[in-house]
C-alpha cells in the first residue's frame, strides 16, 4: 500500500551526507595547514637569531648575500659541535644498556 513505488534505497540521502564529510575534512586540513603555515616563521625565527651570532639576510639576491648566509650557517654548525660531545652521549648509551 505504498504511495511512491520508485523508492530504490537511501542513495540520494547518502550522497549529500558524503559530500558533506569530504567538505568538513577539506576544511579541517586547510585550517590546520594554514595554523602551521602562520606558526612556523615565528619558531624558525627565534631559534634562528639565538643560534646565530652573524645576521642572516632575509632574502638571498646576491652572491654577498649568499656568503653572508653561509658564514652564519657555519657559526651555527661550530657552535652546536663544541655544544654537543661524543663523551656525554656514548655515557648516556651506556646507561641506557
Amino acid at each position: 500500500m505504498s504511495f511512491i513505488r520508485d523508492q530504490k534505497g537511501i542513495g540520494h540521502i547518502v550522497l549529500p551526507l558524503l559530500v558533506l564529510a569530504v567538505l568538513v575534512i577539506g576544511f579541517s586540513g586547510y585550517e590546520v595547514m594554514h595554523a602551521n603555515k602562520a606558526a612556523a616563521p615565528t619558531s624558525s625565527t627565534s631559534t634562528t637569531s639565538t643560534t646565530a651570532s652573524t645576521a642572516v639576510p632575509a632574502t638571498i639576491k646576491t652572491e654577498s648575500d649568499l656568503q653572508q648566509a653561509a658564514t652564519a650557517l657555519n657559526a651555527s654548525t661550530s657552535q652546536m659541535e663544541t655544544q654537543l660531545s661524543s663523551t656525554s652521549l656514548d655515557s648516556s648509551i651506556n646507561q641506557m644498556l
